[in-house]
């Protein structure tokens, strides 16, 4: 981590610009849990709601990022904090959130969310080797030890968060290099000839900036969460839907 980096004071309670992108409907849900932040999160303090609709995901993430940016510079904001439209936390998601970075010391914490798919052990949250960044060679699943939170098996592999429920320090020198979410994909062929689609999500690249500028973040379980969609797929130990 950055000599640079000083948390904020524990005489004060962290700034949370609070935002939601959506395109199309937000689920109920998730309004409530937004409207309902400052009643039953006590660690944080809002500092401001913002929602941008776009079907451009990477645009309308950075519109929410770069408002909260300008808010840091103007001191009236310290943290970060995004909900997807169809993703419902906790309602004391956020004082949870902070618990994670306090604890684990991590400018970033993300709770593992489910993938909506038939499937329902596999998680947004995954490995992969800081050599490949086009594959995500290990998951992290629903059926994992949930005692600990999700950490590298080895030196070469990078964590890989999702951006369906997370919070930050915006004050971290990473913010400073970090030129905006961006979707990465490509066409390529297997070793047989076979053409390949693969992607690289905004999500996952700017994980990858954190692991470049060694800035500690992580994962956390203790958030539970419903994402929803055709059903609802939730995190617990279970993962039925």
């Amino acid at each position: 981590m950055s000599t640079d980096y000083v948390p904020v004071s524990i005489t004060r309670k962290p700034r949370v610009v609070l935002t939601i992108p959506y395109y199309g409907e937000i689920a109920p849900q998730t309004l409530f849990c937004v409207a309902q932040a400052p009643a039953f999160n006590h660690t944080v303090e809002i500092a401001a709601t913002t929602m941008t609709a776009s079907s451009l995901l990477c645009q309308s993430f950075n519109c929410l990022l770069a408002g909260a940016l300008d808010l840091v510079d103007q001191d009236r904001a310290d943290y970060f904090a995004m909900v997807h439209s169809d993703v419902q936390p906790a309602a004391d998601w956020l004082d949870r959130l902070h618990k994670a970075m306090i604890d684990h010391n991590w400018m970033l914490a993300s709770a593992i969310i489910p993938i909506k798919e038939t499937e329902y052990s596999k998680t947004s949250t995954a490995f992969s080797k800081r050599d490949n960044p086009w594959h995500a060679h290990r998951y992290v699943r629903l059926t994992d030890d949930r005692s600990r939170p999700p950490e590298p098996e080895s030196d070469d592999e990078v964590l890989l968060v999702n951006t369906g429920c997370w919070l930050a320090d915006l004050r971290h020198p990473a913010w400073k290099t970090f030129e905006g979410f961006s979707i990465r994909d490509r066409i390529t062929r297997d070793a047989e000839g076979n053409r390949l689609v693969e992607v690289r999500p905004e999500d996952w690249e700017l994980s990858r900036h954190l692991d470049a500028c060694g800035a500690r973040y992580g994962a956390t379980w203790n958030v539970p969460i419903q994402h929803h969609g055709r059903i609802s797929w939730n995190n617990g130990p279970r993962a039925t839907g």
